[in-house]
């Protein structure tokens, strides 16, 4: 198993980038433009702390067409596209160390090894419009061979850190042009609006500034 921490720094409020958690359309664009992929809503749940606190469950899936592990591993997992389904839950408007949004995370298909990443993430105040965005991560691989596990644990590491370092740019883009990525949307789109807590996902293709985007809500 490999643990890692880090950090970003996202030229945002907390409160404002944590509210981005339930907006879809960031959520596909991210899919898109950090893992190049569609972004499928799969279930959704409300619910509340035994103090009230407004709480969301939400599952998801992600598929793209290029394997972030390096060729070799691709061979072995046989497959060079990939599908990567989570599960994250998180307080709506809490997101200090103590109150994170937690996630686990595993390929889809994969039925003879075993990959999973899990890990927590929480946002600390810098400024009124500056914060820090800390991820604590477990890389969990049991394939065939041991060293083969932390090669790949070891890639998935590398992939992760590129994904947040782009995740911090990105957000402060979307944040400031959301009207460049609805696309033909009239309105933001939240996820609350278009799946519900117990309603069933569909497809939609959207255009952005970067080309169609396609994924469910």
């Amino acid at each position: 198993m490999r643990h890692f921490e880090t950090s970003v720094v996202i030229q945002l409020s907390a409160g404002d980038y944590w509210s981005l958690k339930t907006n879809a359309n960031f959520e596909r664009v991210c899919a898109e433009q950090v893992e190049g992929g569609a972004y499928h809503i799969t279930s959704l749940e409300h619910g509340h702390d035994a103090t009230g606190g407004e709480t969301v469950l939400l599952m998801t899936e992600v598929t793209a067409e290029e394997s972030p592990l390096p060729p070799a591993l691709q061979v072995l997992l046989g497959t060079t596209s990939y599908t990567f389904a989570s599960r994250a839950s998180w307080w709506r408007k809490r997101y200090d160390r103590d109150h994170p949004l937690t996630f686990e995370t595993t390929p889809v298909g994969l039925t003879r090894k075993k990959v999973v990443i899990r890990g927590q993430t929480w946002a600390k105040p810098l400024t009124a419009k500056s914060c820090r965005i800390y991820y604590s991560i477990e890389i969990e691989c049991h394939i065939h061979y041991q060293s083969l596990s932390k090669l790949l644990e070891q890639g998935l590491e590398k992939h992760l850190r590129t994904s947040y370092a782009k995740l911090a740019l990105l957000a402060n883009e979307y944040w400031h042009n959301q009207e460049s990525y609805l696309g033909m949307l009239d309105t933001p789109e939240t996820i609350e609006r278009h799946l519900g807590a117990k309603a069933t996902p569909h497809i939609i293709t959207i255009a952005t500034g970067f080309g169609p985007i396609r994924g469910s809500l």
